[in-house]
């Protein structure tokens, strides 16, 4: 490894993407060994940085590289001064999801010494022994979120709430009616402190929900704080009892003998195929995965909707 000291154009890194536990706490070790070149003060440091590979930037008229983007962790050795000893860079971070680590020059560490800094033709080091060792999980569970905030619009069957940030959380899970919302509902991200789905339409209004949330740190998981949302906001009115069962259901759903067109839409509002069974009024749904669904049907000369949740 070289650290040129003028232009900084053959500065050299090494980095190497991980995958790591994340919420675990690592130590994170190497050892580098200074060669003769240049006489002023250095250090080395290991970069932690979540996501992509690091890249290096040079900025005019400088042309000193930097890391983009910053690194949330960062391990700097003392200054490297010693041609025959190895010197030991150790210390802990926590891990976030898909990290990289780079070991390179930690430029807004160096210590130069003007009097020194034009003897030599530049550093060389020798870098050995990276390891990184897993300590578990050393933290506890974050704090259980603030209220929600948000509104639910009954008529199109959106969801748009949130919470404050969490100290400490990497993540965050949310619940419609204790039932996990995962990545397959439309609108985007589901595990940030925001959420925005949609609930299939069901060409009237949609029932009552309860929206739940807990904060997660890769390590432990907070209690829940949950809101209810009525129906019968928005001009709405409330929802008849549902008269389709087993809710939730696994093989097979009953309805009234007397339903006629029934669709079940998935959580994308897609219609399901479905075949009935023998038995009147029954519907088969072996065949679909888990999730929550809408059921329409006309009864009576009535719309109906119910949704209903299957399970596996």
């Amino acid at each position: 490894m070289v650290r040129e000291p003028y232009s900084y154009s053959y500065d050299e890194f090494i980095t190497q993407p991980v995958t790591l536990q994340e919420g675990h706490t690592y130590q994170a070790s190497f050892y580098a060994l200074r060669r003769p070149g240049g006489q002023y003060a250095e250090k080395l440091a290991l970069y932690v940085s979540q996501g992509s590979t690091q890249s290096y930037q040079a900025l005019a008229p400088s042309y000193q590289y930097q890391l983009t983007s910053a690194p949330y962790a960062t391990i700097v050795s003392t200054p490297i001064a010693d041609h025959l000893n190895w010197t030991l860079v150790s210390g802990t971070f926590v891990a976030k999801a898909n990290s990289s680590i780079t070991i390179g020059f930690a430029r807004e560490f160096a210590s130069l010494d003007p009097s020194l800094y034009s003897v030599g033709n530049g550093d060389y080091f020798a870098v050995d022994d990276v390891q990184l060792t897993d300590l578990g999980c050393l933290s506890t569970a974050p704090a259980t979120p603030g209220s929600i905030s948000g509104y639910l619009d009954p008529h199109i069957g959106r969801i748009r709430v949130s919470v404050a940030a969490v100290p400490g959380a990497t993540s965050y899970n949310w619940y419609l009616d204790g039932y996990q919302v995962d990545d397959s509902f439309a609108n985007g991200n589901v595990h940030s402190r925001s959420l925005d789905i949609l609930i299939p339409q069901d060409g009237s209004c949609h029932p009552d929900y309860t929206v739940s949330v807990e904060a997660v740190n890769g390590c432990a998981i907070s209690a829940q704080r949950s809101k209810y949302y009525p129906a019968g906001t928005g001009g709405c009115s409330a929802r008849t009892a549902a008269v389709v069962y087993p809710n939730p259901a696994a093989d097979q759903l009953n309805l009234p003998t007397e339903a006629e067109q029934v669709t079940l839409l998935d959580n994308q509002g897609h219609a399901m195929t479905l075949k009935p069974r023998s038995r009147s009024g029954s519907l088969d749904i072996r065949t679909l995965p888990a999730g929550l669904y809408q059921l329409r049907y006309v009864l009576q000369g009535k719309a109906q909707s119910q949704r209903i949740q299957i399970k596996r």
